[in-house]
């Protein structure tokens, strides 16, 4: 396991250090952090990196916002209302997993009992009004 802490003081540095995780695909990262932390902010990064273009936006409602990046598929999750097991099986999260993906949750702690994959950490955690400290662990 490796961790390390990137401090970010505006959100397009918020945004540059989800670049700099270098995602690959079929991973799934786990991002943590308070409302407001900048959760959105680091999944628009991410998308950028990738080379997604569109206007990237919490799923709050619809849970799951799908992209397409060349042969990439980026998830972006919202699990913010997810209460239960079956709350999350309806899902079908392992539909949305694989080689060809990567898997962005937001708000990963009301679902962590369920997915047993190896996970990328990110934990967001305000310190100001444009201050973030963000925590990436890697399992």
């Amino acid at each position: 396991m490796s961790a390390y802490k990137i401090i970010t003081e505006s959100e397009q540095e918020t945004m540059n250090a989800a670049m700099s995780l270098a995602a690959k695909s079929g991973v799934i990262i786990a991002l943590d952090g308070p409302l407001g932390a900048g959760k959105t902010v680091f999944a628009r990064g991410l998308a950028r990196s990738l080379g997604i273009r569109e206007h990237i936006t919490s799923p709050s409602y619809s849970i799951v916002n799908v992209y397409q990046a060349g042969d990439i598929t980026f998830n972006h999750f919202d699990m913010y209302r997810i209460a239960s097991e079956d709350d999350f099986l309806s899902l079908d999260f392992a539909d949305y997993t694989g080689s060809h993906s990567i898997c962005l949750i937001e708000w990963f702690e009301n679902v962590r009992d369920y997915i047993s994959e190896d996970i990328i950490r990110v934990i967001i955690e305000p310190k100001g009004e444009n201050v973030r400290e963000i925590f990436i662990i890697n399992n």
